[in-house]
């Protein structure tokens, strides 16, 4: 077994794939297609020729005093507005944090619309669009055009329009099947500024009854919100195979699909899943039913009919730019697999998407004795005890010119009507540094914790994340497609890890007794303070090696690791006290699954398979070189 072993975690090393993965986008109806690496290119061509087109219209004017017509002028406008449009409300939301913040930073060095020496009607406008393009890249309000009143009767129709910010073109609809500009806006028009709020309002008047009615619909005004555009909001509803929608910058996207899941109490699970999304940070919605059939099922001989029979969960998110820019909003509720949840998020991100700060509020509950059997050691919840906890966070992501990390801080507290009493502040911190060509990975973990009543799913846990932190993952948060003897702690280690707490992974699974100076014995796989480090090499970053055919799907790759760290022995009521140090090293094994071939829909995955052949305190059994090993579903970095 253990030759074999060897031998399988030799080849994945031989067979290795030094792949990164790149995301592409096709969107079909748009001026052109682009995935992140030409999203530059694409800007940068769209600018030069737009700069091409401004110094070629000028020296006309200059020379003759040429003057485009309307028509012209607007064919020429609408379209370098619409990439605009396209890139700013288009690319943006596609892009993950790390790549939306190049992209940013990239974007506010062009400066040169504002630049243009021009006659004064493109100037003006060219500043405007640009400003409006930029709102869009920082994430800000920007312009908003709303259908406020509309009325529609007989032979007449009327409305009210709303705008945020002065603009000075005309703002087209569509009406019924026919495209009409219905508002030509300058400032000596009359258009009615509110000082109180800040909103501009127009009426406007048709000759004529309307059922359909869609202010700005050729999208050739850099807008944020679309949906209030329309006398019924624009909404699509269709079947998701496993598949994401194409992205559309100017409809509600509601989604659904059969759904069904498996765990060791439950059996399989039977449900149907909905979600939806308004330009993938507005009105987000992942919520699904479940009818549990009770088989097949493991061995409960005493609970074995008390499983939920009916199971459900829902997550809302949404931006709230009109309260703060860059802000959002999550609720969670659910009733899933023996856990009753209920937790609210608010988050403020700065401009650069570089810092987030936050706070969490949330209570948790098992009600029955039965609903321990859905855990991988059921001794690590108590039943009937809400735990209820406030939590303020500030996240921060850097870069430097041969590295970048990511810093943690996270400050928790009981809350009202809790049934425990600790809190705790906790400082994670993950950075990667070049060497050369090879990147090193190193994770910094500290937590001080008190209090006289923990939560045991809480606590901190000595080899990786606690039962708390394993429900947000729904291969973790219950056992069966895992099964649970891989996850239960005893005098032996196991062969499960979730990465998370001190992280020390050659101990999953290990109640790692301490005996201190009084010969009093304490169990030391949880505890409420402590400190760690972690570190990876990825080793195979050295080799050149890439199938272009698998790249945007997988990455397989190799690394060394060390974990090393230390968690109180104390009583939560007693003084702080320390055990001795502990420490691991060893080699693994990860692939990590970007898409499941052409179903976007399910989501990325690492799957890790560590050898942690040395232990400085291993069990009386073991010795300190020894094979052992582990299979995980979460990465460390």
């Amino acid at each position: 077994m253990k030759n074999l072993a060897f031998l399988a975690i030799l080849g994945l090393n031989i067979l290795t794939i030094n792949i990164h993965a790149q995301s592409s986008y096709a969107h079909t109806g748009e001026p052109f297609d682009v995935g992140f690496k030409s999203t530059l290119t694409d800007l940068k061509i769209a600018e030069n020729n737009y700069l091409n087109w401004l110094n070629k219209t000028r020296e006309k004017f200059i020379i003759s005093n040429y003057h485009l017509t309307n028509e012209q002028y607007y064919s020429v406008r609408n379209n370098e507005i619409d990439k605009w449009r396209y890139l700013a409300a288009g690319i943006l939301y596609q892009l993950d944090e790390k790549q939306r913040v190049e992209f940013i930073d990239w974007c506010k060095k062009q400066t040169e619309f504002n630049k243009l020496n021009v006659i004064n009607e493109l100037k003006l406008i060219d500043k405007q669009v640009f400003e409006y393009a930029q709102n869009f890249i920082s994430s800000t309000d920007g312009l908003d055009i709303k259908l406020k009143k509309f009325k529609s009767k007989g032979d007449k129709t009327g409305g009210e329009i709303t705008l945020n910010e002065e603009v000075t073109w005309g703002i087209d609809a569509k009406v019924d099947d026919e495209y009409i500009k219905v508002l030509q806006i300058k400032k000596e028009d009359n258009l009615n500024k509110n000082s109180f709020d800040n909103i501009y309002t127009a009426s406007f008047e048709l000759n004529k009854e309307v059922n359909s009615f869609h202010l700005n619909s050729k999208g050739l005004i850099p807008e944020r919100n679309t949906l209030n555009n329309s006398n019924q909001i624009p909404t699509s509803f269709t079947f998701n195979a496993l598949k994401l929608p194409d992205f559309n910058a100017d409809t509600l996207q509601i989604t659904w699909r059969p759904d069904i899941w498996y765990n060791q109490f439950d059996g399989v699970k039977l449900g149907a899943r909905i979600k939806s999304n308004y330009q993938k940070e507005w009105y987000k919605l992942d919520a699904g039913v479940y009818y549990s059939l009770g088989t097949p099922q493991a061995d409960f001989d005493q609970y074995e009919n008390e499983y939920q029979t009916v199971s459900w969960f829902a997550t809302f998110e949404s931006r709230t730019e009109k309260l703060i820019p860059n802000s959002s909003i999550q609720f969670h509720a659910q009733q899933l697999d023996g856990l009753e949840a209920y937790k609210a998020k608010y988050q403020v991100k700065t401009n650069s998407l570089k810092t987030h700060l936050g706070s969490n509020i949330g209570y948790l509950n098992r009600k029955k004795e039965a609903y321990l059997n859905y855990l991988f050691d059921n001794r690590l919840w108590n039943t009937n005890q809400w735990n209820g906890y406030l939590e303020v966070f500030l996240n921060h992501s850097y870069q430097y010119k041969t590295g970048s990390g990511e810093v943690h801080f996270t400050l928790r507290t009981s809350a009202p009507e809790s049934d425990y009493n600790y809190s705790y502040v906790r400082l994670e911190s993950k950075n990667t540094q070049k060497i050369s060509i090879l990147p090193v990975h190193i994770r910094i973990f500290a937590q001080y914790g008190s209090g006289s009543n923990w939560a045991p799913e809480s606590q901190l846990y000595l080899a990786g994340a606690n039962p708390e932190e394993q429900m947000s993952n729904p291969l973790t948060r219950s056992a069966g497609i895992i099964p649970s003897s891989l996850g239960t702690y005893g005098a032996e280690m196991n062969n499960f890890h979730e990465s998370g707490g001190l992280n020390l992974r050659g101990y999953a699974g290990y109640l790692a007794p301490f005996e201190d100076n009084e010969g009093t014995q304490y169990l030391t796989y949880r505890g409420t303070s402590g400190v760690s480090a972690t570190g990876e090499i990825p080793w195979t970053s050295l080799i050149p090696l890439q199938v272009k055919s698998v790249e945007k799907y997988l990455n397989v790759s190799s690394y060394l690791f060390g974990d090393i760290g230390m968690i109180n022995s104390n009583n939560p009521e007693d003084e702080l006290e320390w055990a001795d140090a502990r420490a691991d090293a060893g080699i693994g094994a990860k692939i990590d699954v970007f898409q499941w071939w052409n179903y976007t829909d399910l989501k990325p995955i690492s799957i890790r398979f560590d050898v942690p052949f040395w232990l400085n305190s291993p069990p009386p059994t073991q010795e300190y070189f020894e094979f052992r090993w582990l299979i995980g579903l979460s990465k460390t970095f």
